[in-house]
């Protein structure tokens, strides 16, 4: 079972067995959100990777954050998408993910979501779209996570993330939104990276929800 509890009910929720697993800050117009968890047995308690986890966020966070924007080669295009770009998007998304939490691959989904203000920004090169990622708005408490994150394996070491997800923030920022944050695979060094370079902070781990770490900006 899982919850995102406000400060004032994080008593009652640790005192019915919850455990807290992370902060989300500022997730709550500017209050803190506090992740937790309660585990029906013992075994869904325990991560089976926390030591290689723990390596992972140790090495990440000794990466120098970035000073300077990232820049996209000659060639390449930075664009918000549109509608219309709902079946490239699909086709990119199931070209890159095996198995998915929401279905990417279906056009109708990614035109679901723009429909109700989920943004996102798209990398060209030659008229394909080879990189993509998202920023999923709540409207209600003035938060966004970022998501949805591929990119065309034969069009790696460019920073394209970085790119993206910094155009993004930008677009958050025209629409009122301080508060970004996304649920990075705690064992990502890729992803992670990204992230910490942009100066996300850490916010802890969600063990069995797909062991994600959070990570936030505000």
């Amino acid at each position: 079972m899982i919850l995102k509890a406000r400060n004032e009910d994080l008593s009652a929720a640790l005192g019915q067995g919850f455990m807290l697993e992370g902060i989300l800050s500022k997730y709550f117009k500017g209050n803190d959100a506090y992740c937790m968890a309660f585990y029906l047995t013992d075994e869904r308690r325990t991560s089976d990777f926390s030591v290689k986890e723990d390596m992972v966020i140790q090495d990440v966070s000794e990466i120098p954050r970035l000073i300077e924007s990232q820049q996209i080669p000659d060639g390449y295009i930075l664009r918000s998408a549109a509608e219309k770009d709902a079946q490239e998007l699909a086709k990119l998304y199931g070209a890159i993910f095996e198995t998915y939490p929401t279905p990417m691959n279906d056009e109708r989904y990614i035109k679901k979501v723009m429909e109700e203000g989920t943004i996102f920004s798209v990398i060209e090169y030659e008229g394909t779209i080879v990189s993509a990622a998202s920023a999923e708005v709540n409207e209600m408490y003035h938060n966004a996570e970022i998501t949805d994150c591929a990119r065309i394996p034969q069009h790696r070491k460019h920073g394209f993330m970085k790119v993206l997800i910094s155009a993004l923030e930008q677009e958050l920022f025209r629409k009122n939104i301080f508060c970004s944050y996304s649920l990075a695979r705690s064992l990502s060094m890729g992803m992670n990276a990204v992230f910490h370079q942009l100066g996300y902070e850490y916010g802890g781990r969600l063990t069995k929800n797909s062991i994600f770490g959070i990570s936030m900006r505000t």
